[in-house]
């Protein structure tokens, strides 16, 4: 029995061994943690799901060395593509999506794909700090991620601070509610997101939508947004 006791551990021993003859390589994980959801829809929690990590609410680094075929970005640069080979002294081979062959950097130099960060997740609907409706197509350990614009579905980079959350519903006010906007005009709201705004439809010949602000439609919430304002699903 106790002999196979002692080849158990040996045998886990030698399975946790890295592949790097140097020991693991970790990239920058900022605040950014893999067990969230794959997006906002049918979440629970409000504007502050369980999964999410907001400033200053980090749970530290990830766990786990890079490894080839990782997604990463680079921290200066909207720059990402993935790992192809782990070398010593803590560095890494990969190849930029922007650039053909093959470079070699520091792994600090480098954040790692993650499913959510900063309030947003992969898959989220969000709108920037210019009106411009997106969804969240990669989310990085660094707060920063890509989306995919909505009117010229073209790749742009974003800091997940600056962006607001699509919902269903803000405290009593959901999808498909009627609001007064702006000089009287009846509309219905399309989208909610988590930094005050709304996606109405009007109707009008002029033009079929507007962003708007909840401050615009009188929206009696009874919460602040970014305070206290509870987001859901």
């Amino acid at each position: 029995m106790y002999l196979s006791i002692l080849f158990f551990l040996i045998s886990l021993t030698l399975n946790a061994q890295p592949l790097n003859p140097d020991g693991p390589v970790y990239g920058d994980y900022g605040h950014g943690h893999d067990n969230g959801d794959e997006g906002n829809v049918g979440d629970e929690g409000g504007s502050h799901r369980p999964d999410h990590d907001g400033p200053g609410e980090g749970h530290g680094p990830l766990n786990r060395p890079l490894q080839p075929g990782d997604h990463i970005i680079d921290n200066t640069m909207p720059w990402i593509g993935p790992v192809l080979r782990i070398l010593p002294d803590a560095k890494i081979s990969y190849r930029l999506d922007t650039f053909s062959g093959e470079s070699t950097g520091n792994a600090s130099d480098f954040s790692i794909s993650v499913r959510c960060n900063y309030g947003v997740c992969r898959h989220d609907r969000v709108i920037d700090w210019s009106d411009k409706m997106e969804r969240a197509t990669e989310v990085f350990a660094n707060g920063k991620s890509t989306f995919l614009t909505d009117s010229f579905h073209s790749l742009s980079f974003l800091d997940n601070i600056k962006a607001g959350v699509g919902y269903r519903c803000v405290e009593n006010f959901c999808i498909g509610d009627t609001v007064m906007g702006r000089f009287n005009r009846q509309g219905t709201a399309q989208e909610i997101f988590s930094n005050g705004k709304v996606d109405v439809f009007y109707g009008s010949l002029s033009r079929d939508s507007r962003i708007e602000a909840f401050d615009d439609l009188n929206l009696n919430l009874g919460c602040k947004v970014g305070a206290n304002c509870y987001f859901y699903n």
